[in-house]
Order: C-alpha cells, then sequence, then structure tokens
C-alpha cells in the first residue's frame, strides 16, 4: 500500500540534506570543510538506501526493506556521531554561528533518524498485513479444492479427488509460507500474541495439510481395500475436526485482541498505522524547519561560507 507522506518524506529527505555549509580559507577552515565532506558522505550513502528501502517497499519486498531501512539509519546516525568532531573545529574557528549552526544540523539528523524509526514500525505493520492477505487468500483457496476432494471421493471421482487434495496441499503449504515472518513482526511491533496467533494458524492449516493427504489415501484404496480407505477417511475427519478446534482458539485470540481482526483505513492495526503515520510527519517538518534554519544561517553569513 502506498501512501503520499512517503514519498512527501523523501522530497524533504533531499532538501535538507543538501545544504551543509563549506567554509574557506585557513588550516581550521579546511579542516572544517574535510569533516562536513565526511558527515555529507555518509548522509548520501544514507540517502541512497534510503531511497532503496522505498522501492522495496512499494514493491512490497518488506526482507529488502528492512535491510535498507537499518542501513540508512545507521548512516544517519554515523553522521550524528561525527558531528561531535565538527563542534571542536568550530570552537577553534571562534564563530559563535557555528554552534547555531551545528545544533541545527544535529537537529535535522535527529529527525532522519526518527523518520526512519517511524519506517520501521510503517513497514513492520505492512508486512504483517501483507503475510496475513497471502495467507487467507491462500488459505481460502486450498479449503475449496479440499471441499471438492471430498465431494469428489463421496461422488466415486476418485482421479479427480486426488487432483483436488494435491492441489488443496501446495495451497496451504503456501499459506503457510507467509506465517514465518509474523514472530518478528510480533517482536518488533511489542505484540507477542502475534506469534501465539501465527503459531494457531499455522497448527490449523498443517491439520487440513493432513487431511489431503489422508483423502488421497483413501482414494487410492478405496476401490480395493474399503476398510482401509475407510481407516483414511476416519483420519481426514479427524484432522479436519482437530483444525476446527484450532480456529475457535483463533476466535477465543480475536476475542481479546480485537486489533489482530478489526480494519482501520482498510488495514489491520491501521490506527497504529496512523499512530507512526503522524509521528513521521512531525518528523518531516521539523526536519524542514532545522533545514530552514540552516539555511538562514548560511545567508546572514554569506562572506564566512562558500
Amino acid at each position: 500500500m502506498k501512501t503520499i507522506l512517503r514519498y512527501a518524506s523523501l522530497c524533504i529527505i533531499v532538501i535538507t540534506l543538501l545544504f551543509s555549509g563549506c567554509l574557506g580559507g585557513d588550516e581550521n577552515k579546511e579542516a572544517w570543510n574535510d569533516e562536513v565532506s565526511d558527515i555529507n558522505d555518509f548522509i548520501m550513502d544514507g540517502m541512497t538506501s534510503y531511497e532503496a528501502f522505498e522501492d522495496a517497499f512499494d514493491n512490497q519486498l518488506y526482507d529488502i526493506a528492512y535491510l535498507n531501512l537499518d542501513d540508512a539509519k545507521e548512516q544517519y546516525e554515523d553522521a550524528l556521531n561525527d558531528l561531535d568532531d565538527l563542534r571542536e573545529i568550530a570552537d577553534d574557528l571562534d564563530e559563535g554561528f557555528l554552534d547555531d549552526y551545528l545544533d541545527a544540523w544535529e537537529g535535522n539528523l535527529g529527525e532522519l533518524v526518527n523518520i526512519s524509526n517511524a519506517d520501521l514500525f510503517l513497514t513492520a505493520i505492512m508486512d504483517f498485513n501483507n503475510s496475513r492477505s497471502n495467507f487467507f487468500s491462500y488459505n481460502s483457496d486450498a479449503s475449496t479444492d479440499l471441499n471438492q476432494a471430498i465431494a469428489y471421493y463421496n461422488d466415486d471421482l476418485l482421479a479427480l479427488a486426488i487432483d483436488s487434495a494435491n492441489s488443496a496441499s501446495g495451497k496451504y503449504a503456501s499459506a503457510i509460507s507467509y506465517l514465518d515472518r509474523m514472530p518478528e513482526i510480533g517482536s518488533l511491533l511489542d505484540m507477542p500474541y502475534i506469534s501465539t496467533y501465527s503459531a494457531l494458524l499455522s497448527s490449523a492449516t498443517q491439520s487440513l495439510i493432513d487431511a489431503s493427504s489422508y483423502i488421497i489415501q483413501a482414494a487410492n484404496y478405496k476401490e480395493s481395500d474399503i476398510g482401509q480407505a475407510n481407516q483414511y477417511v476416519t483420519m481426514t475427519e479427524n484432522r479436519i475436526s482437530e483444525s476446527k478446534d484450532y480456529n475457535s482458539q483463533i476466535l477465543d485470540l480475536y476475542g481479546t485482541y480485537t486489533e489482530l481482526y478489526e480494519q482501520s483505513n482498510g488495514l489491520v492495526l491501521g490506527e497504529m498505522y496512523s499512530y507512526y503515520q503522524s509521528i513521521k510527519m512531525d518528523s518531516m517538518v521539523a526536519a524542514n524547519d532545522y533545514r530552514e534554519e540552516m539555511e538562514g544561517i548560511v545567508e546572514e553569513n554569506e562572506d564566512f561560507f562558500e
């Protein structure tokens, strides 16, 4: 799901990063220029990683998005750390406005870190929604195939029963694969019950995978050994019943944690998403304010900045 907010943030970051003043002149000024260059390298590398994060986010490649976002934040933090060295040089230059300039730059970089932190939560929420949506999509299609397999078996259309059961099993397996990320997402969002939710969904689905395999066995035996076939039918019914028991536990979990299924603005955890969007927007505004403050200092001291 794309948002206007995310593109706005990238625009402000670009404007923010390209205004770091350089000075001309003596040894101290050369040291200033060298340190500013190093800091800008961190910032530009961070911006490159942030752009890669946005591309991955847009394409729902959340594993890649996490990596690039983490790198962007690390680069911004490295830039912040190097500002301490720049402050020592500013002390030697003995120009009072440089303290204000560095305070504004520090504030600007701090807001870029805050934006990255907010993006991490926004990404996790979208990752959860994507995983959940894909799980239920495959699960629904698989259940249709499983019910069809049972109907074919009851009508003695055994080859069709086997085909439908195989299809169901494959789709259930695909559904489970989308649950792999949920425990990590739950940890990131400080919602440990997401791990419980994931485990129950996985167990319920695994029971249906087993049921699908037993239908296949029942169909293979039905014409040659009805007694063996009936045993597999009983095992199928047991696994379906087992899956329903897990579903009951999932419904109980929904009763306690309604945020696992309730939607706001088309998203599960939508209220949390809006909350972090608001935090991100506030940081964007603050980052822009710091950038304008830096520009103002440069304009007031044009003879000092080149």
